[in-house]
Protein backbone atom coordinates (compact mmCIF):
# COMPACT_ATOMS: atom_id res chain seq x y z
CA UNK A 1 0.00 0.00 0.00
CA UNK A 2 1.39 3.18 -0.83
CA UNK A 3 2.17 6.28 1.75
CA UNK A 4 -0.57 8.97 0.73
CA UNK A 5 0.60 10.71 4.39
CA UNK A 6 2.76 13.27 2.78
CA UNK A 7 0.40 14.28 0.23
CA UNK A 8 -2.44 14.40 2.19
CA UNK A 9 0.08 16.91 4.36
CA UNK A 10 0.72 19.05 1.60
CA UNK A 11 -2.45 19.08 0.56
CA UNK A 12 -3.58 20.78 3.58
CA UNK A 13 -0.33 22.85 2.85
CA UNK A 14 1.36 22.47 6.73
CA UNK A 15 4.55 21.74 7.45
CA UNK A 16 5.56 18.09 9.20
CA UNK A 17 5.59 19.81 12.70
CA UNK A 18 1.98 21.84 12.04
CA UNK A 19 0.68 18.54 10.79
CA UNK A 20 1.69 16.79 13.52
CA UNK A 21 -0.34 19.53 16.20
CA UNK A 22 -3.17 19.57 13.40
CA UNK A 23 -3.59 15.78 13.71
CA UNK A 24 -2.94 15.60 17.87
CA UNK A 25 -5.54 18.62 18.10
CA UNK A 26 -8.19 16.58 16.01
CA UNK A 27 -8.04 13.33 17.87
CA UNK A 28 -8.49 15.86 21.15
CA UNK A 29 -11.62 17.10 19.80
CA UNK A 30 -13.19 13.99 17.66
CA UNK A 31 -12.58 11.36 20.73
CA UNK A 32 -14.16 8.66 18.81
CA UNK A 33 -11.18 8.68 15.90
CA UNK A 34 -8.82 9.00 19.23
CA UNK A 35 -6.06 6.63 19.27
CA UNK A 36 -5.71 5.54 22.75
CA UNK A 37 -2.48 4.19 24.85
CA UNK A 38 -2.68 1.56 27.22
CA UNK A 39 -3.89 3.52 29.57
CA UNK A 40 -6.77 5.24 27.63
CA UNK A 41 -4.59 8.60 27.19
CA UNK A 42 -4.57 9.82 23.59
CA UNK A 43 -1.88 9.22 21.92
CA UNK A 44 -0.11 11.84 20.23
CA UNK A 45 2.36 11.73 17.41
CA UNK A 46 5.04 14.19 16.91
CA UNK A 47 6.63 15.87 13.79
CA UNK A 48 9.72 13.10 14.29
CA UNK A 49 7.12 10.51 13.65
CA UNK A 50 5.09 12.08 11.19
CA UNK A 51 8.66 11.94 9.36
CA UNK A 52 9.89 8.30 9.67
CA UNK A 53 5.76 7.90 8.33
CA UNK A 54 6.46 9.75 5.19
CA UNK A 55 10.23 8.60 4.58
CA UNK A 56 8.65 4.97 5.04
CA UNK A 57 11.69 4.39 7.89
CA UNK A 58 8.13 3.20 10.09
CA UNK A 59 5.06 1.90 8.67
CA UNK A 60 2.11 3.82 9.72
CA UNK A 61 0.10 1.50 12.53
CA UNK A 62 -2.99 0.27 11.13
CA UNK A 63 -4.77 2.14 14.17
CA UNK A 64 -4.19 5.38 12.73
CA UNK A 65 -5.91 4.58 9.45
CA UNK A 66 -9.20 5.53 10.24
CA UNK A 67 -8.34 8.86 12.45
CA UNK A 68 -5.83 10.22 8.96
CA UNK A 69 -8.73 9.29 6.32
CA UNK A 70 -11.19 11.33 9.12
CA UNK A 71 -8.40 14.12 9.20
Amino acid sequence: MKNRLKELRKTKKLSQKEFAKAFNDFMKENKEYAVLDNKGKIKNISYATVSRWEVGQTPIPSKYYSTLAHF
